[in-house]
């Protein structure tokens, strides 16, 4: 595994809310508060198979295992985050190569997730508050939904697929793109010099996990890293209202 040069300020702590690692099935978590997706949508839990996607609708979140990458899309008290992302070694979709590891990243005061946020004049970095997902719509091999923030400011489409997941942030009244939000890669301060990554560039970020080098594409948008002593690790900037990551299984 490769060294990390970019440490995390402590400040973080304060508006990312503490946690464990991923959410757990729905019947180990009875008055969750969040909503049940599975059981409000009328659908079963799909298992994937080799090569096949399956789509998990649980209470806390939309979980796809897919043959190019698996993510984990969660709601935490408004907070929404891929949870974990990692992507499948070319051929053996049971080799999960780390974008995101919210159990190896995190720590007792920061939970570790790659979250929507937004950069606020006078404020900084801040987590964009969102409601519960509605219009999800599961099809073959894919699955979209759509969110707005809690105070109108923007609304979200996303489309996960077999190779790629699709981000769309608009303007709720217009229907215009907007690009006044941006995903942002976060972890325990004292993780940052155990991440894979090992060369980062606008369209590309390259890893290597265990001898296994691989890599997440950005179609559309853009990554930059962080090289202040404050948080994030990196962002993820949209292009025209867009981010689009892209698997290809190596």
């Amino acid at each position: 595994m490769c060294s990390r040069i970019l440490p995390l300020a402590a400040t973080i702590a304060v508006w990312v809310s503490c946690g464990g690692s991923r959410a757990v099935a729905a019947e180990e978590t009875p008055g969750s508060g969040i909503i049940g997706f599975g059981e409000f949508l009328g659908m079963e839990a799909t298992a994937a198979g080799e090569g096949t996607t399956g789509v998990t609708l649980d209470p806390k979140g939309i979980y796809f295992n897919g043959p190019y990458y698996k993510a984990d899309l969660e709601w935490d008290g408004g907070q929404v985050s891929f949870g974990n992302l990692h992507v499948c070694a070319a051929g053996h979709t049971a080799v999960d190569l780390p974008i995101m590891d919210t159990r190896a990243w995190s720590s007792s005061e920061r939970k570790a997730g790659i979250y929507f946020m937004e950069s606020l004049t006078g404020v900084g970095l801040n987590l964009i508050k969102c409601k519960d997902p509605e219009n999800i719509v599961q099809g073959d091999g894919t699955i979209s939904l759509e969110w707005d923030d809690l105070y109108g400011y923007r609304s979200f489409k996303m489309r996960l697929e077999e190779g790629s997941a699709t981000i769309e942030g608009y303007d709720p009244k217009t229907g215009d793109p907007v690009d006044n939000w941006f995903l942002s890669l976060i972890t325990a301060r004292e993780k940052t010099y155990e991440l894979p990554f090992t060369v980062i560039v606008p369209q590309r970020v390259n890893s290597e996990e265990n001898g296994r080098e691989y890599h997440l594409d950005i179609g559309t948008g853009k990554v930059s890293i962080n090289t202040e002593d404050t948080p994030p690790v990196l962002n993820i900037y949209p292009d025209n209202g867009t981010v689009r990551l892209v698997f290809n299984g190596n």
